[in-house]
């Protein structure tokens, strides 16, 4: 095998191992889609003027959107889940926000 054979090889193997996904076997499309969600999510909680979005973190994968932080109330965590819910795309939330307990 010549040397243009063998780099060209290396080439295929490596466009393919670029291409292979994530530990999580998610496809670079999907990852690709996950981080255009997450953006999209972030943008509709930045635009929430009842939501401290600097808080919150938002992860996604497959269409599943996780948040997670601290909010002040009941309220902003109820109202954050509705934002992330009416973004489309979004297949479920799963919510691993901290409010303050009720108070008695």
């Amino acid at each position: 095998m010549g040397k243009k054979a063998i780099a060209g090889a290396f080439f295929v193997l490596l466009a393919l191992a670029a291409c292979a996904g994530t530990p999580e076997r998610r496809s670079t499309g999907e990852v690709i889609d996950d981080v255009a969600l997450a953006a999209r999510v972030r943008s509709v909680l930045a635009a929430d003027p009842l939501v401290s979005s600097l808080r919150i973190s938002v992860e996604v994968s497959r269409g599943v959107v996780s948040v997670t932080g601290s909010v002040g109330t009941a309220r902003e965590k109820e109202r954050i889940l509705e934002d992330v819910r009416a973004v489309p795309g979004v297949k479920e939330v799963n919510d691993l926000l901290a409010a303050p307990s009720p108070k008695p």
